[in-house]
């Protein structure tokens, strides 16, 4: 997961959503450069679930096999028997992640907020608006 990259000697820095998918781009003061959206199965403009796009095919590579979004599945079968041996996260994205291609896991719950900075539980909003929050960006 790209946390930061260097762009023409300029360093931006790179917010992942709960999937480890990049969802934001900022320059060093905290500007908003890029915003990316992915549909469930990552149908999107980047690399979802941090996966590498593969500039040849547009696929993305999953570290074990690649992944095409428009399909929601792997092109290889699991390396890891499942039910399925094409599906990405036993077929429920919004569940599920599959962060090296080989299994899915729980993805983290979005809805419920940390307890930082007089933060509590009941303010129900994304970790992803957190994030915004906390460097000083404006939420949709």
């Amino acid at each position: 997961m790209k946390v930061a990259e260097k762009v023409n000697d300029e360093l931006h820095y790179v917010v992942n959503d709960n999937k480890g998918s990049p969802v934001l781009i900022t320059d060093s003061s905290g500007n908003e450069i890029q915003r990316l959206s992915y549909g469930s199965f990552g149908e999107g403009n980047g690399e979802f679930t941090g996966y590498v796009k593969d500039s040849g095919t547009g696929l993305l590579y999953a570290n074990a096999r690649y992944y095409d979004a428009d399909l929601g599945r792997f092109l290889e079968t699991d390396p890891i028997p499942s039910g399925n041996p094409y599906a990405y996260a036993a077929n429920n994205p919004l569940k599920y992640v599959d962060p090296d291609g080989k299994s899915g896991i729980v993805a983290y719950n979005t809805r419920v907020a940390p307890s930082y900075a007089g933060v509590g539980p009941s303010d129900l909003r994304t970790g992803f608006d957190f994030l915004l929050l906390e460097a000083g960006l404006p939420q949709n």
